[in-house]
């Protein structure tokens, strides 16, 4: 898995490279003192207008240009994987990877994860499928546990908004270029997580009392 798409390698692709595979290391050793239940995929736009590897895509509010961080959340709303892309990166195709080394009883996305390919790779590591019905592809499925995704999807909201706005702080815009903004994305992403294992060490497995760490 690549912290930025292959062909956006650059000088900095070492460091993006070690800065991700501490954050695995991080999310493995979470795991061990907090099991996965839950895992919600979701991405969510780092809106940079000025970048010239930034490209136009949509979020739930619109269209905006930028960046995208894709990642995957345990139940507490902790990160266990994570890509960077320009805006334009689809969301589908990252789901697989996200899960594929993961256990969980449940794996809870939105509609623009629903293909049978994500489908195939919820059912190889033998969790329930909880993913909306993408109403463009017709009258194929009907969504199951649909109160499961409405009630416990917010934990990847309360992610987002987080991560964005207490641990980054808008400061993937004071670099240029997908790598250095993904490198910047993934030490927050690491100081979540590293910050997380010490409150499951005191005890703390919730979201809320985890999340006091992050500001």
């Amino acid at each position: 898995m690549y912290l930025t798409e292959p062909r956006l390698a650059g000088g900095g692709v070492a460091i993006s490279s070690l800065l991700e595979e501490t954050f695995l290391k991080m999310s493995g050793m979470l795991q061990l003192g907090m099991p996965n239940t839950i895992v919600v995929v979701d991405s969510t736009p780092l809106v940079d207008l000025y970048d010239m590897e930034a490209g136009w895509g949509y979020a739930c509010r619109g269209k905006f240009r930028g960046f995208k961080l894709h990642a995957s959340v345990n139940q507490a709303g902790l990160p266990l994987r994570a890509v960077v892309t320009p805006g334009n990166g689809y969301d589908g195709p990252f789901l697989p990877v996200f899960i594929e080394d993961l256990e969980a009883d449940y794996v809870l996305a939105d509609a623009a994860y629903d293909s049978k390919r994500n489908i195939r790779a919820v059912e190889s590591i033998d969790a329930v499928l909880v993913i909306a019905c993408n109403p463009r592809r017709g009258k194929r499925r009907r969504a199951q546990n649909v109160e499961l995704l409405k009630t416990r999807r917010y934990v990847v909201e309360q992610f987002n908004g987080r991560v964005k706005g207490n641990v980054l702080d808008g400061c993937w815009v004071r670099s240029r270029g997908v790598v250095k903004k993904a490198s910047m994305v993934m030490v927050g992403l690491v100081s979540i997580d590293v910050n997380a294992i010490r409150a499951v060490i005191e005890g703390e497995n919730s979201l809320k009392a985890v999340s006091q760490y992050w500001d």
